[in-house]
């Protein structure tokens, strides 16, 4: 697996750098640390004037210093004993990291959305909400999570949330293809969309269709399970019914204690259909913990 670990020093950078270092990653896995320098030069040209050398220093200064704040995030991470390497840029943050992420034919793209106040948690931010709309690939957003950094070898403990759809599939695949062993607990969930409105509950889970969907997810989340455990992990399973997929995901994962949680970036149900992403950003904004968001 190729990844992309765009660094900045924040505290959701560190918090995505901890949870890389503790994520099984398989042999062959290549790790690129990014940082990226704000390029100065519109407000050096206005206080030197179109100074070539000037405006050519700082932008050469500004790659010095993301250098170095890039060895320091490698430090914690060559202790995963994959190859870890180094890039410092200087630009519009979001367009160089997309342009790595295309340069370097990146799987999984890593970095830090905003803290757990209720504020922050409605907003990604800017970088993390551009990404999530632009990147190619598969997206982990990084958080603490609400009990701070777990002791070290302590279990991952990760929330699949699945629907059965293309992207949930990438997801599996993704997941699967991690030695995960005994580093990590899996909670495998399927939660079923519920009309809103008055009586259209009822009558939905009367309906013929209703048990077909929900037998679809009994088997679907079975049929998970049995991959991931064959990774090794401890896995267990559960089909909830909600009129509100991503806040109930969210819940889901913060009962949990979960460390990880992981969605396909676009659903099957008919509202999903309508507005692509609407669950996957949701649950991004929502989620006490990091989110991988596959594509």
């Amino acid at each position: 697996m190729k990844i992309l670990f765009a660094f900045d020093d924040s505290e959701p950078a560190r918090a995505a750098r901890a949870i890389l270092a503790r994520l099984p990653l398989s042999k062959g896995s290549e790790i690129t640390v990014l940082t990226v320098a704000e390029d100065s030069g519109h407000v050096l040209s206005q206080l030197h004037g179109e100074d070539e050398a000037v405006l050519e220093a700082a932008r050469a200064e500004g790659e010095r210093a993301a250098l170095a704040l890039a060895r320091s995030a490698a430090e914690e991470l060559r202790r995963t004993a994959v190859d870890v390497h180094l890039v410092a840029r200087t630009g519009h943050v979001t367009r160089e990291i997309l342009s790595q992420v295309r340069d370097l034919g990146v799987d999984l793209l890593v970095t830090g959305a905003r803290g757990l106040s209720t504020f922050d948690r409605l907003v990604l931010g800017s970088v993390a909400a551009e990404l999530l709309s632009d990147a190619p690939c598969s997206l982990l957003l990084a958080r603490t999570g609400p009990a701070g950094e777990p002791e070290p070898g302590q279990p991952l403990e990760i929330v699949f949330a699945t629907d059965g759809s293309k992207p949930a599939g990438v997801a599996a695949d993704q997941l699967a293809a991690l030695p995960l062993g005994d580093r990590a607990r899996v909670h495998v969930v399927t939660v079923l969309e519920l009309i809103s409105g008055f009586g259209a509950e009822v009558q939905q889970r009367l309906s013929a269709a209703w048990h077909r969907e929900k037998d679809f997810a009994r088997a679907h989340v079975e049929d998970v399970k049995a991959r991931l455990e064959a990774t090794g992990a401890i896995v267990d399973t559960e089909v909830l019914e909600s009129e509100d997929v991503a806040d109930s995901i969210a819940r889901i994962a913060e009962m949990k204690g979960a460390d990880l949680l992981v969605i396909g970036h676009r659903g099957r149900g008919l509202l999903s259909r309508m507005s692509p992403g609407r669950i996957a950003r949701q649950v991004a904004q929502l989620a006490p913990c990091s989110v991988w968001i596959a594509k």
